[in-house]
């Protein structure tokens, strides 16, 4: 089996619930082991700081606070933190606290476990990356959806960013990306302005924050690839 040396990662975590941290730092270290190089970006949005505890278990994270948009307006804020860093990401994975509730009882679960609940489906999850260019984007299977909102902001958002209006995104939004497939796009973005369009607290649809969740996918299909269901 040849030997790949090990890709340049960012990890975006949105903290929504401190007291959900160590809930979901397993899915984070298993990335790390495959990934040690990995840097570790957290955003949090609760008053309480929660600095102390990231860095006691991730001493070289970089937090910043976002309470605009929930994981997507914490994801602008993360994303023009690695812009800033120069650095040259192969890959992003974005995890947040996805609680899951009576509608969806385990979508935790089917969004997270075969992307990163085992080493094994991290190295898959990598695999796919280099064996077929076209993958953009990987999420759980279940959760590849077609975009079906038709409201303002939405539409708004495509026209203003030429995104196309029709494809698939990651219901959920916890996914591994390409990151030149962000840096791409949001070099062009105003990201201080979309977070301040953003709505506090947790926005029921239609929102500003949901057709973001929307054109996070169809920004990978715009610029021609695809996304892959694990």
């Amino acid at each position: 089996m040849p030997h790949h040396k090990k890709p340049l990662v960012a990890i975006c975590f949105h903290l929504g619930y401190n007291n959900r941290f160590y809930e979901f730092t397993p899915y984070i270290d298993t990335v790390v082991h495959v990934c040690p190089t990995a840097d570790i970006y957290i955003t949090y949005r609760e008053d309480e700081d929660p600095t102390p505890v990231c860095l006691n278990k991730y001493p070289n994270a970089r937090i910043m606070k976002a309470t605009r948009g929930c994981d997507i307006g914490a994801f602008f804020l993360q994303i023009q933190m690695m812009l800033a860093s120069n650095k040259e990401y192969e890959y992003v994975f974005k995890i947040h606290t996805k609680s899951n509730n009576s509608v969806k009882p385990n979508w935790r679960g089917e969004l997270l476990d075969k992307i990163s609940g085992s080493s094994s489906n991290v190295r898959k999850v990598l695999k796919s990356f280099r064996r077929h260019k076209s993958i953009g984007m990987i999420g759980g299977e279940k959760w590849i959806l077609p975009r079906e909102i038709k409201f303002q902001y939405f539409f708004y958002l495509c026209q203003k960013y030429q995104v196309n209006q029709d494809g698939h995104f990651v219901g959920g939004t916890i996914f591994w990306t390409r990151f030149p497939i962000l840096k791409k796009f949001f070099s062009s973005v105003d990201i201080e302005l979309e977070y301040s369009l953003c709505e506090t607290g947790k926005p029921s649809e239609p929102s500003y924050t949901h057709a973001w969740e929307r054109v996070l996918g169809l920004l990978v299909e715009t610029q021609g690839y695809q996304i892959q269901g694990m």
